[in-house]
């Protein structure tokens, strides 16, 4: 039996990727979308500033660094009925950084197997991020970039490099 059907347009919604060093912006930008489910990865909803914003726009905050959790939190955003307009993950750097300590201790450092067991689940959340009927709104922290000759040719983003 054949399942094909017409196909259904959907309002595009906003995937956006912020990053940069501490102070430019990037929070303060993320916490002003409307109806924000915030999941602070750096403690940065505690400030006045940001939590009177994300209160001011109707959001709610879920403190956590822990990957798993933030993945199983993206799974129940795409499942169950809610009111929130945009998901924000701000800063996805630290629970990358976590997931790949996790995988050290799990699948070891050879070949760098914790990068590749960390980066099969990266790709799965980004993934599903990509597929989510919200606005979704990444911060990353910044880091160094380097060219040929291990010159320093700017600065990008420290995250997931795909």
């Amino acid at each position: 039996m054949l399942k094909f059907k017409k196909p259904e347009v959907k309002q595009q919604r906003l995937k956006a990727m912020f990053y940069g060093e501490m102070g430019t912006g990037k929070s303060t930008c993320a916490c002003q979308f409307p109806n924000t489910a915030y999941i602070d990865t750096e403690d940065t909803s505690s400030k006045k500033k940001y939590a009177q914003l994300i209160t001011d726009n109707g959001g709610l905050v879920l403190a956590t660094g822990d990957f798993d959790e933030i993945l199983q939190q993206v799974k129940e955003l795409m499942s169950t009925q809610h009111e929130f307009k945009t998901l924000v993950i701000d800063s996805l750097t630290i629970p990358y950084e976590n997931l790949q300590a996790d995988c050290e201790r799990t699948a070891g450092t050879e070949f760098g197997r914790h990068i590749t067991a960390a980066n099969k689940k990266m790709k799965l959340l980004i993934n599903l991020l990509l597929r989510m009927d919200l606005n979704v709104i990444v911060t990353c922290q910044a880091k160094k970039e380097y060219g040929s000759n291990m010159s320093l040719i700017g600065k990008t983003y420290s995250c997931y490099n795909r």
